[in-house]
């Protein structure tokens, strides 16, 4: 079973044949994803982190956006931002540990 966290109370859970993206900061919920929506959310968590942008992508029951703009005060700082089956949330991530939830992924999956 392949586990990761994302930081700040959010984990991807791999439960063949799909996956389910758990929110526990707040009221705990969650959503399954198919592999392409999780390859999909992963690639768009990497490019908002290396390019320093805003990315959203919109999934079937999900919408989540990641801003990785560089703030001067907290350079290191991610804001996500969900909303639909998950529920809704804006949480503030570490921008290492989510590129490297990012390789853990491509490294479990295959994927870049």
């Amino acid at each position: 079973m392949v586990d990761i966290a994302l930081s700040g109370g959010l984990f991807l859970y791999y439960r063949h044949p799909t996956f389910e993206l758990l929110c526990t900061a707040g009221e705990a919920s969650s959503v399954d994803l198919s592999f392409d929506e999780a390859q999909a959310l992963f690639a768009s968590i990497a490019s908002a982190c290396e390019r320093l942008e805003i990315v959203q992508v919109k999934l079937d029951r999900l919408s989540w956006t990641t801003d990785a703009r560089l703030n001067p005060k907290r350079p290191d700082r991610v804001i996500v931002k969900f909303s639909g089956a998950l529920g809704w949330g804006n949480i503030g991530l570490n921008r290492r540990h989510l590129l490297s939830a990012c390789q853990e992924f491509a490294d479990a999956f295959g994927t870049n």
